[in-house]
């Protein structure tokens, strides 16, 4: 079948063997129910270009691929089947190629094979996929030692992949299970669940790799993935050379205690899975200068986990910025980072305090902290359990006696202090080491949230400014701020109110009520002094 410029043309409840080639449709091209069966001769056994497309319940079976060109449009339900085990083991077919498409969502499939190859395309939803690469663990694609890949992804923005099942007997082989290069905003999300994983049986399956030097990586979020058995290819990640890397959402990716934590993007946020706790440098390569990652949280074993934090300098992100504060003893000698996970306190009496901005979820406790250092330092930590920190500073050595809600979770916030002056005093690594048990993980799951930020200026310096809730629950605070604006990082679900209070020794004290939003709030201050207030 051969259209070209042809006006809307529905197809449906037949069957087309051979080739089918459709371009230029004028009105929406409709396919319903309609069977595909390729010939072993083709190259596509489909090819469908610069229409929108409506393609619901049909069956693809056959030795290649259905190409898009320039297509957008919806591919509802359907089974797509790859049968291609006579061509060389290199060689990599998928069921359904996107180039050049745009607004188009896959919804509700059977994919049998290979998966899906994207180059070129923009705003591309899957979702709801039932996927498998073999039947009775014998491989219906390529040769019988090498499975089959989901997606590959190139040159594109936006995709996204949403709610996926994996059969039994899946392993996907020699081929990683998601490939990307080059690519503004990819979505891997709820891909099994903490009570039921993805299981890719006895041989270990790449869970994700992208080639070396291949240009932009930002907007990624890997969020909510369970699998097992997994081989944790993800370290690969660190190997990526890449001009633009930045924004890296990685959460609740569960794939294996062995995991080694990805640090190889600028403003990355890590948090709620599975892996080994990095240590020095916190395992920035060596090779890389990072900004703006700054904490993470993994589970390491069944009952142990690490809550660390990364030496980075701050980026521009709102995040970042308020992620930490150098104190430097001197103005003269300031606090210094290397780019590469290591802050130099160089004087004595030299502070730097990282105050964690998101609540860390699945611990009940702690066991103790490590820390990777060179020259002495005081460490001291505090919490705020749901109700604020307290603002009082305990040595690190007392966490062992801290207790946390591991639903509501914690923030804790960690100064460390510099005891002598030495030019190579340095840290390069710290994390509590939290308790947790496997019910503990399981129900750790952040929900997806939108962070905004309250911001205050026009502040006289040293002004003691705290915010609360309707019941008067401190939700955050300082005694003495050290610049003229203060900023507070809330997730919204929705609209809230909160008080605002401001008091300054000779300015009459400031309480406004405040509902804070979607988009967030700044508030200009203006502290009148009090022209009748006698100082005792």
């Amino acid at each position: 079948m051969d259209l070209l410029f042809s006006y809307s043309l529905p197809i449906a409840d037949t069957g087309i063997v051979g080739e089918a080639r459709i371009t230029g449709a004028i009105l929406p091209l409709n396919f319903s129910r309609v069977v595909f069966a390729g010939s072993a001769a083709l190259l596509e056994d489909i090819q469908v270009s610069t229409c929108v497309l409506n393609w619901i319940d049909c069956v693809k079976f056959g030795k290649f691929v259905i190409s898009l060109q320039s297509v957008s449009g919806l591919i509802i339900r359907g089974s797509y089947v790859i049968v291609d085990r006579a061509v060389q083991p290199w060689d990599v077919h998928y069921a359904i190629r996107f180039t050049f498409c745009e607004n188009l969502t896959i919804d509700g499939s059977y994919i049998l094979g290979h998966g899906f190859y994207l180059t070129s395309s923009n705003n591309i939803n899957i979702n709801n996929i039932i996927f498998s690469d073999s039947v009775n663990g014998i491989y219906i694609t390529e040769s019988q030692n090498r499975g089959g890949s989901l997606l590959y992804v190139e040159n594109s923005s936006n995709i996204s992949v949403d709610n996926l099942k994996v059969l039994p007997y899946s392993t996907f082989g020699r081929v990683s299970f998601v490939q990307a290069s080059r690519i503004r905003g990819l979505k891997l999300k709820n891909w099994g669940a903490p009570s039921a994983p993805l299981n890719f049986l006895s041989q270990p399956a790449r869970f994700f790799e992208t080639p070396y030097f291949q240009g932009i990586w930002e907007n990624i979020f890997i969020e909510k993935i369970f699998t097992q058995n997994t081989f944790a290819n993800i370290s690969q990640f660190a190997l990526v050379v890449s001009p633009v890397q930045r924004s890296i959402n990685i959460q609740n990716l569960r794939i294996g205690y062995d995991f080694e934590l990805p640090v190889f993007g600028n403003n990355q946020i890590i948090k709620g899975g599975q892996g080994k706790a990095v240590f020095d440098n916190g395992g920035i390569p060596t090779n890389f200068e990072l900004s703006g990652t700054h904490f993470y949280d993994i589970f390491n074993s069944d009952t142990t986990g690490a809550i660390g934090i990364l030496f980075t300098e701050k980026s521009d992100t709102a995040l970042s910025q308020s992620a930490f504060t150098d104190i430097p003893a001197s103005p003269n000698a300031p606090i210094l980072f290397n780019g590469k996970g290591r802050v130099y306190l160089r004087m004595a009496n030299d502070a730097i305090i990282y105050t964690r901005n998101y609540f860390v979820l699945g611990y009940n406790g702690f066991s103790g902290h490590s820390i990777s250092s060179s020259g002495s330092f005081t460490v001291e930590y505090d919490l705020d359990k749901g109700n604020g920190f307290s603002n009082t500073w305990q040595d690190i050595s007392n966490i062992v006696n801290e207790t946390v809600n591991p639903t509501i979770g914690f923030k804790d916030k960690i100064r460390f202090t510099a005891n002598s002056d030495n030019s190579n005093n340095f840290l390069r690594g710290f994390f509590l080491d939290g308790i947790t048990t496997l019910a503990q993980q399981e129900a750790a799951i952040y929900i997806d949230t939108i962070q905004a930020t309250l911001l205050i200026t026009g502040l006289v310096i040293g002004s003691e400014t705290r915010i609360y809730d309707v019941n008067n629950n401190e939700l955050t605070g300082t005694e003495s701020i050290t610049s003229s604006s203060f900023e507070y990082i809330y997730n919204w679900t929705a609209d809230f109110n909160v008080d605002l209070v401001v008091f300054k020794t000779d300015y009459i004290p400031v309480r406004i009520s405040l509902t804070l939003t979607e988009s967030g709030l700044t508030v200009p201050i203006q502290q009148r002094f009090d022209r009748v207030y006698l100082n005792p």
